[in-house]
């Protein structure tokens, strides 16, 4: 698994050819978006799929939505919190986000390099770092989160950053795994989607 590394980017937080160019320096060649409604706000509305699929094309990048395997509002109720947002945990089990995993470790062996896109800023309140990337890093991919800067966060310095933002400690009540656990349960209810949902 020491090959399979995935990088993340929050859109709204570069200039598009800022953007491009730095898709490329990390030799990236297929870039998931991980929204579930892949339509950007006006401001934005180059990141709109209608506008970004082509673009990146032209660079020879592939594109490809993933609504459906990552996206953060999802249709089935059972994958919802008694609190009514998405579990992130619940979900990253199911079949359908393992189904988005497998296609990704297929095209890494095609010599793809994937980085995941949605529109935060910072990973820190997106779903593509507290859902995706937890999930593929517990199954043994390498994870790079891509900031305003450039410069490259690791899944493990993203783990602290997050545990130092609700001031926890290292305690001898709980292991770091556990605490994590708690933080990362604390986020999903802050950011998770809370809406209509249906029954299967």
């Amino acid at each position: 698994m020491s090959d399979y590394t995935i990088y993340t980017i929050g859109y709204t937080a570069f200039e598009l050819d800022e953007f491009i160019r730095i898709l490329k320096n990390y030799g990236i060649n297929s870039l998931i978006d991980v929204r579930s409604y892949p339509v950007a706000s006006e401001f934005y509305k180059t990141y709109s799929r209608n506008f970004l699929e082509p673009l990146l094309k032209t660079h020879n990048i592939i594109y490809r939505n993933y609504a459906k395997e990552f996206g953060a509002r999802q249709e089935n109720r059972k994958f919802y919190m008694p609190e009514g947002c998405l579990d992130f945990e619940k979900f990253s089990q199911s079949s359908i986000f393992l189904d988005g995993v497998e296609k990704i470790k297929k095209g890494i062996g095609l010599n793809y390099k994937f980085v995941l896109m949605c529109a935060e800023k910072d990973p820190i309140n997106c779903h593509r770092a507290i859902m995706v990337a937890r999930a593929m890093n517990k199954m043994g991919f390498k994870i790079n989160h891509i900031h305003a800067d450039g410069n490259i966060e690791t899944q493990e310095k993203f783990d602290q950053r997050l545990l130092d933002s609700y001031h926890i400690q290292p305690s001898f009540l709980q292991t770091r795994d556990e605490q994590l656990y708690e933080v990362y349960r604390k986020k999903n209810k802050e950011i998770g989607f809370k809406g209509e949902t249906r029954d299967d």
